[in-house]
């Protein structure tokens, strides 16, 4: 199906019409569940933002490329290849083929596959197991064997140096995933993807007023890495400017063409910091590969090599180069929900969250048990989320020993607390559907049977029918609709903004005794003890404005605090209301 278009000129469609965010889980293998829903989604709505870490952002990564073809051709194939991934994948041993070793790893890597790898006579039991001890099989590979080491810290480059796929079967996963990205967005295999070709796509003509604010982002990818070097996460594109490349370590990583784009790029843009020592400089902005940040994203832990990049230490007087590491990006942030929010939002974000069954094999959600499916169907509850619907936590369920502890207690909260944190809220759950998985779907079971992988692409695309059918409508009463999300966001919002303003205010009237008060501060404005401000004129404007901005408090005293007075407007709202503060970002 083509629809082509001259400029900013589109054929009218119900996609062309509204628009939406797009947010997936990370998951290895369960990463089959996205095709077929991000293609149902996008014949009714136009993606704008999508994210996702791991798996997810293997899904996302395409999902920008199929964007960026409708958006330039107005041609649907790019998400029609997307959703036919599972029918290709279906075929025997294709899976576990994407996850094709290095030649120093193989060893290791037909160790992973007898932990992963089920049979039918003992499936049950070898499911179990097989699943506790990946950890410490790996885990023993990382301090036994220098393969692994050597590898940069996993089996699979993603590029299966020395050990080639024989002709005629899949490729390894990074090339692979190069490959359909570039036949999603219509591109020749060496004209490579950037993040700079999403951002400046052409915008459908109903939604421009809406979309091209100042600094928007035509198609708004973000992936999420972690850098283990500085404990955190990293959000991108970002524009850092902080970290280089190695190219003959990085052929080793991505295919020739993104490499060679990566040099020609630096070669261009040398600075007092970069080249040196015979490394080149990275860019994290528009010219940045999307497949880079993909490849990034989802370097899941020993089992995919971690990316090695460079900086320098400005600690050290002679200022050398420092090695840092990439890792998976759901090792700090799997679901990163929140990316495209705002405190009143244009238009819906998606979730697409993946769940798993307990040790048992129960869905400890009621409402999802015929169909493995979870959309909230009300609102209210606590602040620790909707408990009418639950049956047991699984993560608690997890806790019974030490591993349980490690693992489903500790390292889980670790990992989820800033996502899980989301979740529970009302005007965040309202719009992410639950997909579960039982210990067979997904994770690190690399040999799924054809049946198990259709079973999740078609979970998939329920999931997507059950979102666009919610969110269909621009205008409706319902609680659940469009207008109920904006309804209660806006309410949550106007409550967490009172209280911040008042707090605010409070602080500036009630300073501490022998301290400066903000209007001292700023009488000495053009002095102050650091960020001067660049003239007299933008001092002036600043105590303008504050003074104006305390005096607005004034005008609002009592609304939202929910001290006394029932009749206060922003009181008996979504709990918690919507924080209003500083965020740190990626």
């Amino acid at each position: 199906m083509r629809n082509h278009f001259q400029g900013n000129h589109m054929p009218e469609q119900s996609w062309e019409e509204r628009c939406c965010d797009l947010v997936m889980r990370g998951g290895v293998t369960s990463g089959i569940v996205y095709p077929r829903a991000i293609e149902h989604i996008a014949k009714e709505f136009t993606l704008i933002g999508i994210g996702g870490t791991s798996a997810g952002g293997i899904a996302a990564g395409i999902a920008a490329a199929a964007e960026y073809r409708r958006r330039e051709t107005g041609s649907l194939e790019g998400f029609e290849l997307l959703g036919g991934i599972p029918d290709d994948l279906k075929q025997d041993g294709r899976i576990t083929d994407l996850f094709r070793p290095d030649l120093s790893t193989v060893k290791l890597h037909k160790q992973l596959l007898k932990y992963v790898t089920k049979d039918e006579g003992r499936k049950k039991k070898r499911i179990k197991v097989g699943l506790l001890k990946i950890g410490a099989a790996l885990t023993r590979a990382w301090w036994n064997h220098k393969p692994l080491l050597a590898n940069n810290y996993g089996i699979c480059s993603g590029m299966a140096n020395g050990n080639p796929p024989p002709a005629g079967t899949i490729a390894p996963l990074t090339a692979w995933l190069y490959a359909q990205m570039q036949e999603a967005a219509g591109l020749d295999h060496d004209d490579v993807l950037t993040f700079g070709h999403l951002h400046h796509a052409k915008v459908p003509g109903p939604l421009q007023a809406m979309v091209t604010t100042p600094g928007y982002r035509a198609i708004d990818l973000r992936m999420v890495t972690t850098c283990l070097s500085y404990g955190r996460p990293v959000e991108m594109p970002n524009g850092f400017n902080r970290f280089g490349f190695d190219e003959e370590e990085w052929r080793g990583y991505f295919p020739h063409p993104v490499v060679n784009h990566l040099v020609r790029h630096a070669e261009a843009r040398q600075s007092e910091t970069w080249p040196r020592d015979g490394k080149l400089y990275l860019t994290m902005g528009e010219e940045m590969p999307v497949i880079a940040a993909v490849r990034m994203s989802l370097s899941f832990p020993l089992l995919f090599s971690m990316v090695p990049a460079y900086t320098v230490n400005f600690d050290v007087s002679e200022k050398p180069l420092s090695r840092v590491w990439f890792s998976d990006g759901g090792i700090t942030s799997n679901f990163p929900v929140h990316r495209f929010d705002s405190l009143f939002p244009r238009w819906p974000t998606f979730g697409i969250n993946l769940k798993y069954t307990d040790r048992h094999g129960n869905i400890t959600r009621r409402g999802a048990r015929d169909t493995g499916l979870y959309l909230p169907q009300q609102r209210g509850g606590s602040q620790f989320g909707d408990l009418r619907d639950i049956v047991n936590e699984p993560a608690a369920a997890t806790i019974k020993d030490l591993a349980g502890l490690a693992m489903g207690g500790i390292f889980s909260s670790a990992q989820n607390w800033h996502d899980s944190s989301y979740l529970q809220l009302d005007m965040f759950r309202d719009r992410v559907v639950e997909v579960w998985l039982n210990d067979q779907e997904g994770g690190m079971n690399l040999a799924m049977a054809p049946d198990l992988i259709e079973g999740l692409a078609q979970r998939g695309r329920d999931a997507a029918v059950i979102l666009c059918d919610r969110f269909r409508e621009r205008r409706s009463k319902e609680p659940m609709s469009w207008d109920g999300h904006r309804w209660a966001r806006y309410t949550a919002t106007m409550a967490g903004l009172m209280e911040s303003l008042h707090r605010f205010k409070r602080n500036v009237d009630q300073h501490g005794t022998g301290e400066l008060s903000l209007q001292d501060l700023l009488r000495d404005g053009m002095n102050p003890p650091c960020y001067p401000p660049t003239s007299q004129d933008s001092l002036d404007a600043m105590e303008d404005a504050t003074r104006r901005l305390l005096d607005y408090i004034d005008t609002t005293a009592g609304y939202g605090l929910c001290d006394n007075e029932a009749h206060q407007p922003f009181c008996n709202r979504p709990k918690p209301p919507a924080g209003i503060g500083l965020r740190v970002p990626f």
